[in-house]
């Protein structure tokens, strides 16, 4: 059996328009101060440990914050990513506009 019999087939269109939702969501929401302390943190542990480092344990410990305290700003580790996504989107559109 070849591995691309194993891979289920997916709706492309259906994940295209998930992710568009999310992200008009989050560059829509106007991130925090604190907000941007946890993207940063979440950007420096993905540079240094990829996603198998990125816990909000280890997000927690690497800001001297409790767990509870990421969760108030943020519900979930994947709103963490998509706010950081939606965060280098948006400040990548002004740095090509002031080019």
């Amino acid at each position: 059996m070849k591995v691309r019999d194993r891979i289920k087939p997916f709706n492309l269109s259906l994940i295209v328009s998930t992710l568009s939702i999310y992200f008009n969501r989050l560059i829509i929401m106007e991130i925090t101060p604190r907000q941007l302390e946890i993207i940063e943190a979440t950007g420096k542990i993905l540079t240094k440990s990829g996603t198998s480092g990125l816990t909000i344990k280890n997000l927690a410990k690497e800001m001297n914050f409790s767990e509870s305290a990421i969760y108030r700003h943020f519900a979930s580790k994947e709103d963490i990513i998509l706010a950081m996504m939606g965060y280098l989107a948006e400040s990548i559109d002004e740095r090509l506009s002031n080019i």
